[in-house]
């Protein structure tokens, strides 16, 4: 899953490097997992700029991150996505469901065992 965001050039809190912004990722929970890369809509100009920027995620937090560019300061906004890990997106949609810390289920555990054993199939792995 892969949420969008941007990186503004006007954000870039610095002088000289590393320069750091914090950018709002709506939906983020500061306990998943995520990585940033450009977005596929981004330009050639706008991918060169993210790549001498040497930028990483340094920070998180519920509904934001904060990205450090240890290259150079890019001079144009930079559209990314934030990428979440398989096992945040589990994360995330059991505490959609379980809100106040339960759930019932219309599944038997034998009916859920087997829709995982399917999705871990179809990614590739196991249970």
């Amino acid at each position: 899953m892969a949420i969008q965001a941007t990186l503004q050039a006007s954000a870039w809190a610095g002088t000289e490097a590393p320069y750091t912004q914090t950018v709002a990722v709506t939906g983020l929970v500061a306990a998943l997992d995520c990585a940033i890369r450009p977005s596929k809509t981004a330009t050639a100009a706008q991918r060169a700029a993210y790549r001498s920027a040497l930028a990483c995620i340094t920070g998180q937090a519920d509904g934001a991150i904060t990205v450090t560019a240890d290259g150079t300061k890019p001079a144009a906004d930079i559209p990314i996505e934030v990428i979440l890990s398989c096992d945040a997106r589990v994360t995330a949609l059991e505490n959609i469901l379980q809100g106040n810390g339960s759930y019932t289920s219309d599944y038997s555990g034998e009916e859920i065992d087997a829709m995982l054993a399917w999705v871990a199939t179809q990614m590739g792995g196991s249970t």
